[in-house]
């Protein structure tokens, strides 16, 4: 059973080229949950995640899928059609970066796949990675690319984090540095412990502080659920 959950979205402008998107089964027992970051931000980065949102829901809900990789191999194979990239000369290469997971909650089992985006539980005050397949959905990745599944078994109180790149990627702080991926997974560690509203303030004010006066560089999707 889910405990809690945040969502920390910030686009960088009126409309995101980030998204996220979930399913709970009819049962009530299951969850697919999405975090995705798709190219450019703005109005071309929307209509792409209407495209990829649209694509998820036929797979899961006319096609009843529930296996995130086999949900990223046809999503890249629906996109790739969209998009009319069938050929190795099309110039349009527009595609997404994209986490997914599916939550069995009555056996407390996670599975997970991505793509360019890695998959983090915060346990125990540590934070253990989960690498993605290091293709793009869409874009130079061929037709039939496959996407690599992992099995995890749950603890009590783990927290499950899904992030695009746009946190670490802020530039700010006394030398107009990226924030940094090693810093990010440091600061989940740091506010593991607290509520999901504690931990928005959290994400917001580090934030905030880094960027400064900086402009904000790109989208910014963070989602967290805890057990």
């Amino acid at each position: 059973m889910i405990k809690e959950n945040f969502i920390f979205y910030k686009p960088k402008d009126v409309v995101s080229g980030d998204f996220y998107w979930y399913l709970i089964n009819e049962d009530q027992k299951g969850l697919l949950l999405a975090c995705a970051d798709c190219t450019g931000h703005g109005v071309p980065g929307a209509l792409m995640s209407m495209v990829g949102i649209n694509i998820l829901q036929q797979l899961s809900v006319e096609r009843k899928m529930r296996s995130p990789g086999l949900i990223l191999k046809y999503l890249n194979a629906e996109i790739k059609n969209s998009l009319k990239q069938n050929s190795d000369q099309s110039i349009q290469r527009d595609g997404m970066d994209i986490a997914i997971i599916h939550l069995d909650l009555a056996s407390n089992k996670l599975t997970y796949a991505g793509d360019n985006r890695p998959l983090y539980i915060v346990r125990n005050r540590e934070v253990i990675e989960y690498k993605a397949t290091k293709h793009a959905i869409g874009g130079f990745t061929k037709y039939d690319q496959a996407f690599e599944e992992v099995k995890i078994d749950l603890q009590r109180d783990d927290l499950i984090c899904l992030s695009t790149d746009g946190y670490a990627d802020q530039f700010g702080g006394p030398e107009a540095k990226k924030f940094m991926t090693k810093n990010l997974k440091a600061l989940l560690v740091k506010i593991a412990h607290l509520s999901a509203a504690e931990q928005m303030v959290e994400l917001e004010t580090v934030f905030n502080n880094w960027k400064g006066r900086h402009m904000q560089v790109d989208d910014v999707l963070i989602i967290g659920l805890r057990l």
